[in-house]
């Protein structure tokens, strides 16, 4: 469980990272290898640079066919930015959600504290929300 967030990791994901920006560092010997032009392919910036490391392998060559044409299909390429649009959206409302959630602990125990005669200073430091929400939520509360 992270502590952060409070999202629960299991082990059904696996996590592979490669530093593309030491592709320059690597050794020449080791430039002829599959992963050296892999790397390549997902770090260029434009078709051409991506057509260029695809002739040096097949399976590369395959691959590039083939996004080329998903690229080009309308459908497909839609489809593509609609779940994408979906993916953002997604992730955009769990973050505003979760920022509603801490802002509405962070008043439950800015009025808990507030009740215990602590001064709305030492609440600013404790909760680290700004003094004149703190005031607002207690003028809120003694109403």
């Amino acid at each position: 469980m992270c502590d952060n967030t409070g999202y629960e990791f299991t082990g059904k994901i696996a996590l592979h990272v490669l530093d593309l920006s030491c592709l320059e560092q690597v050794a020449e010997e080791e430039r002829n290898s599959s992963l050296y032009h892999w790397a390549c392919v997902f770090k260029a910036k434009t078709w051409k640079e991506v057509l260029a490391v695809a002739e040096q392998s097949e399976s590369i060559k395959k691959a590039v066919v083939a996004l080329r044409e998903l690229s080009e299909d309308e459908k497909i390429r839609l489809q593509c930015e609609a779940r994408e649009r979906y993916q953002m959206d997604w992730q955009s409302s769990m973050r505003s959600s979760r920022e509603k959630g801490e802002l509405k602990k962070a008043q439950e125990v800015a009025l808990a504290l507030a009740k215990r005669k602590m001064s709305v200073e030492e609440i600013v430091q404790i909760v680290g929300v700004d003094e004149i929400k703190i005031k607002e939520w207690i003028n809120q509360e003694n109403r």
